[in-house]
């Protein structure tokens, strides 16, 4: 500034920035301003000037100039669109992305972006910049469980600012779904047990299993695997299916066919993923029973005649399922009278039962997984408690004959079981059917050869009924 005449007057000079007035100095002719920092990458600074010379007569004249500038002092804004960093991702051909922003605008011949230690510019068929964006194309695909570091080594703006990463970003390609390792019980298998429940071991080294995204199936009931407490858990890399929580009871015959979608957590691209089916048969078979005791075609003479009956049976049976009916009443395994030892059922009566005929029957019996008898198994005993009736027909007792050959004639009488002749005593001998004694339709006839025989002579019969338990 310079005024030829009466010369500047020093104390008008005010300075303006952005409208505020501003501490100056003056050297000579020359006024400086020194404007602070306040970090802003791109600001615009309004610059207002007013002096005025030294004349005093009449109003002094004044001069002023306005005029702005751009003060860019801060290099380009980088942010990295994709993928995330240290993200595990699926894509064999997986982009770089960044946004690169600049008020003054970007320089792109400066872009140089190095990826595990290659340079990369525009002057690469793999890199382009266009509207603020920077997109990597890889030429080649990565290779599984590669591992990508990259930055933006530099980059400059219109005014010759510079920026670049100063630490590495890095991604890694996971393109290996999870491996469904170890299956128990074995697939495909005839289960001899309850199942209640199958453990699957899953590995996914890289990402890690979905477990949001990972389904089970369950003869086409599917369940999400993160649903723990609901008879789903997963940990230490194993998914545990509890099916009596989930609600399922099989029985003998049924198959269940398991499903597992297994997925990792891989972004960018979708998830690996791994498709396995398998299934289980539940073994399905009959008890088969058969009569231990008593025969039916014997009678018995004990008043509590048990009833054995053997069980064959390919798993553990259910003794809560077993249904014993006697005579019209119903027993249960928790009643006295009834009981099962290792592979026999055993009834014993708790009272004495009548002669006659008594049936019973086992309606139900199940093994563990419901397998059960093919029908009813019916039988029945016979009971005979009392002993025959013994009648000497010929002579009569106390009688008396003549006869030096008499023929002594009894009768053996029972209307259950029937009667049988064990032997006769006469007059001191014991005689049987060796010794001529003859026994034909409960009769039993003796022939005395001896003409010795004279006086009082003793007879006595000995016989018994047909019972072969315990016997009368």
């Amino acid at each position: 500034m310079h005024d030829r005449i009466s010369g500047l007057n020093r104390s008008s000079i005010d300075v303006r920035i952005n409208e505020v007035s501003t501490t100056c100095e003056i050297n000579g002719d020359t006024v400086l301003v020194t404007i602070p920092f306040d970090g802003r990458d791109y600001e615009r600074l309004d610059v207002d000037l007013f002096v005025s010379d030294n004349a005093v007569i009449c109003e002094p004249n004044t001069a002023s100039i306005s005029t702005y500038f751009v003060r860019d002092v801060v290099g380009p804004t980088i942010n990295l669109v994709s993928p995330e960093d240290y993200a595990i991702i699926s894509c064999r051909n997986q982009k770089l992305v960044y946004y690169i922003s600049d008020s003054t605008g970007i320089t792109p011949e400066s872009i140089t972006l190095e990826i595990n230690g290659r340079l990369y510019t525009l002057d690469s068929t793999s890199l382009r910049f266009r509207d603020d964006t920077l997109i990597f194309t890889p030429m080649y695909m990565w290779e599984n469980a590669e591992t990508v570091d990259f930055r933006i080594v530099n980059v400059s703006d219109r005014s010759g600012n510079s920026s670049g990463e100063a630490v590495y970003h890095r991604f890694i390609i996971d393109l290996v779904p999870p491996v469904i390792a170890t299956v128990f019980p074995v697939p495909f298998e005839t289960i001899y047990s309850i199942l209640e429940s199958i453990s699957v071991e899953i590995v996914d080294s890289l990402a890690g299993v979905d477990l949001h995204n990972s389904y089970i199936e369950i003869n086409g009931e599917p369940y999400l695997m993160a649903d723990t407490g609901s008879g789903i858990s997963f940990r230490s890399g194993t998914l545990v299916v509890n099916f009596p929580i989930l609600g399922y009871d099989f029985e003998g015959g049924d198959t269940i066919i398991i499903c597992i979608t297994a997925r990792d957590r891989t972004t960018e691209c979708p998830p690996n993923e791994e498709d396995s089916c398998f299934s289980y048969y539940i073994y399905q078979g009959v008890i088969s029973l058969s009569l231990i005791e008593p025969d039916t075609a014997l009678w018995s003479s004990c008043e509590r005649q048990p009833v054995r009956v053997f069980f064959e049976s390919r798993l553990p049976v259910e003794p809560s399922s077993l249904v014993f009916v006697f005579d019209g009443d119903t027993f249960s395994i928790n009643a006295p009278e009834l009981t099962i030892r290792t592979d026999t059922i055993i009834f014993v009566p708790q009272y004495s039962l009548e002669n006659g005929r008594h049936e019973f029957s086992i309606i139900s019996f199940e093994d563990i997984v419901g397998n059960t008898i093919v029908s009813p198994f019916n039988g029945y005993l016979k009971i005979d408690t009392e002993a025959p009736i013994i009648r000497l027909l010929f002579p009569l007792p106390g009688s008396r004959i003549n006869d030096v050959h008499p023929v002594i004639v009894w009768e053996l009488i029972d209307t259950l079981s029937g009667a049988r002749f064990d032997s006769m005593f006469v007059d001191g001998r014991w005689l049987n059917e060796d010794d001529g004694v003859l026994y034909d339709e409960n009769r039993v006839r003796y022939r005395f050869d001896d003409t010795s025989l004279t006086g009082t002579i003793e007879i006595c019969l000995y016989g018994s009924d047909l019972a072969e338990y315990c016997g009368n």
